[in-house]
């Protein structure tokens, strides 16, 4: 909390200077983790889906407009009024009956796998946890900025400045840990030129970047669901979705000992 305290004199809209976000969650790694306790059982969601919705990056982040409740291996960051949104947009998909993040409270002191997310979510009654993480970076001249990094404000730099945004996310089963898969999506804005003055504007781009990153991310995301829900009604039988068919369909006939 201290860190915190200590970097929001930096993000503050007068200063001279915006710090640039922090980095995302080892996701590769997390995922390797769970991977490397061998096959899960094969899912026991139950229909319709009550989900939580988690935003994680690394453990050292930091962000004008983010408020971090819990750090480890990795961090959780509780969603903004503003971003609010993918919660929005998953409450729309098939058989989702409920959408929440998860509380403060639910979390434990430490986090160091996906499995402590899936614990919390358990004590939630969620069916299906979504874990999501956002590498954004700011980019002079087409070189990347370090995460937490400073950047002046008041004038606008004098070459080519950017923001790329790369989520990523994975669906997860809360009872037995199963994944039924995961993906990613990316986005960029170029035109800084009117948001260098202060670091509310800078960071407002920031978030803009993030959304619409996030929106192609659940949009993914969300394919995999609906192949997930027509395995189901289907029962058992893969479903014929073109090249929008899921490695999840693949993934759910092993688990469930089919062809």
């Amino acid at each position: 909390m201290h860190r915190l305290m200590v970097l929001a004199a930096v993000f503050c809209a007068g200063c001279a200077s915006y710090a640039a976000p922090g980095g995302p969650a080892p996701m590769a790694a997390l995922v390797a983790v769970e991977n490397a306790d061998g096959a899960p059982l094969p899912p026991t969601v139950n229909r319709p889906v009550s989900v939580n919705l988690v935003r994680v990056q690394a453990a050292d982040y930091a962000a004008l407009s983010a408020d971090r409740v819990a750090t480890g291996a990795f961090s959780v960051v509780m969603p903004t009024e503003r971003a609010a949104r993918p919660l929005k947009t998953v409450a729309r998909w098939p058989l989702v009956e409920k959408v929440e993040t998860l509380r403060p409270a639910l979390l434990p002191e430490r986090l160091n796998t996906l499995d402590d997310l899936r614990l919390a979510a358990a004590k939630n009654l969620a069916d299906l946890l979504i874990v999501y993480t956002v590498d954004t970076r700011f980019e002079l001249d087409g070189r990347a900025v370090e995460p937490l990094a400073d950047l002046p404000t008041g004038k606008a730099p004098d070459g080519n400045a950017a923001i790329t945004s790369a989520a990523s996310v994975v669906l997860i089963d809360v009872r037995t840990g199963f994944r039924y898969g995961s993906t990613q999506a990316s986005a960029r804005t170029d035109d800084l030129s009117g948001a260098w003055l202060t670091g509310t504007s800078l960071d407002r781009k920031r978030l803009d970047t993030e959304q619409l990153a996030i929106d192609a991310l659940l949009s993914d995301a969300e394919k995999i669901w609906r192949g997930v829900v027509a395995y189901d009604v289907s029962g058992g039988a893969a479903p014929d979705l073109g090249d929008d068919t899921p490695a999840a369909v693949d993934a759910l006939d092993s688990a469930r000992g089919g062809a």
